[in-house]
């Protein structure tokens, strides 16, 4: 289904039951030599812990000698990647540039977006990497938020840089300790992204986009609305 810097992510089925998870599976080995042990044990502890039908929902957990499994809803809708993509071609297919999605699919993803990150802000966790591929959908089309592999409970202790460039807040680029603003952050950058097909502050590397999102703070850079 997917692959990561730390995990891989297949379909798979309980045969007893005959239902389908999506399994994550993390190499032990990997994760210690890359000091992510804490990190995966605070994903596992907050899928445990808490539940919401527009969060990714963690079933079983076991381990072998080299593997760590993590069992969880599976997804078949896909990401929300693919339906931003999908409506940009779409509409450059018609003609029209610098169009992804249309306002009432915009309104509907970014409401359940909303209420899934409401739900994680008053139980004091902040997700720090949201973007559409961590964005997932049922078949019903409702979406699924995951990837809790950077998420912190309460206060960020470590000040590291979490995420993804596209998405990163400007505090976090200044070392400032990641709080829930980190992900209204990136809510936004989502929001212009379904309605225009790329990140407002896209570019050709990362050292570009940080430039950009500092710029835009700063007063140097500006956003591009398109019509």
């Amino acid at each position: 289904l997917g692959e990561g810097s730390f995990a891989r992510v297949v379909h798979c089925r309980l045969k007893s039951m005959q239902r389908d998870y999506a399994m994550k599976i993390l190499e032990k080995s990997h994760i210690k030599k890359h000091r992510k042990v804490n990190t995966v044990l605070m994903e596992k502890d907050i899928l445990i812990k808490y539940n919401h039908p527009m969060i990714i929902k963690l079933y079983y957990c076991f381990t072998d000698d080299s593997y760590i499994y993590m069992c969880m809803d599976l997804a078949p809708g896909g990401e929300l990647t693919n339906v931003i993509s999908n409506g940009l071609k779409s509409n450059q297919a018609a003609g029209i540039m610098n169009k992804a999605c249309d306002i009432p699919t915009t309104k509907f993803y970014m409401s359940e977006l909303v209420e899934a990150l409401e739900y994680l802000h008053a139980n004091k966790i902040v997700h720090r990497d949201l973007k559409p591929e961590n964005v997932l959908l049922t078949a019903q089309g409702h979406i699924k938020l995951a990837d809790f592999g950077t998420a912190i409970i309460g206060e960020d202790t470590d000040q590291s840089f979490d995420g993804t460039a596209l998405y990163v807040s400007p505090e976090i680029l200044n070392s400032v300790p990641a709080t829930k603003s980190c992900d209204i952050w990136a809510l936004g950058c989502i929001l212009y992204q379904l309605l225009v097909g790329l990140t407002p502050f896209h570019s050709d590397t990362e050292y570009l986009i940080f430039t950009n999102i500092t710029g835009y703070v700063g007063g140097t850079y500006e956003i591009n609305w398109p019509e």
